[in-house]
């Protein structure tokens, strides 16, 4: 069993594909990124086309015994009519 379908089980994440981990001294961080093709408004969650990333965020996870654990994620943006603005897209809950 590969590396990523073991941290993708272990920390039961549902739509998500795990890309990359390392461990570091604030815990072990799992870049993480949605397996849905097409984005969401975070205003009026209509599907919508994105154009550029954020900055990575990260998000702390539950502790793996003393292992700290965090999901790292750079959110698009979607350029939405409906709304009339620009938004990050809405997060899906990752968590099963």
């Amino acid at each position: 069993m590969r590396m990523n379908t073991v941290l993708r089980k272990l920390l039961s994440l549902a739509s998500t594909i795990v890309r990359d981990f390392e461990l570091a001294a604030a815990g072990l961080i799992v870049s993480v990124a949605p397996t849905w093709r097409r984005s969401r408004c975070s205003g009026c969650g209509q599907k919508q086309t994105r154009y550029d990333r954020l900055p990575a965020r990260t998000w702390k996870h539950l502790a793996f015994g003393r292992l700290p654990i965090l999901l790292s994620y750079a959110p698009w943006r979607v350029d939405c009519p409906s709304c009339g603005s620009s938004h990050a897209v809405r997060r899906r809950r990752t968590v099963r």
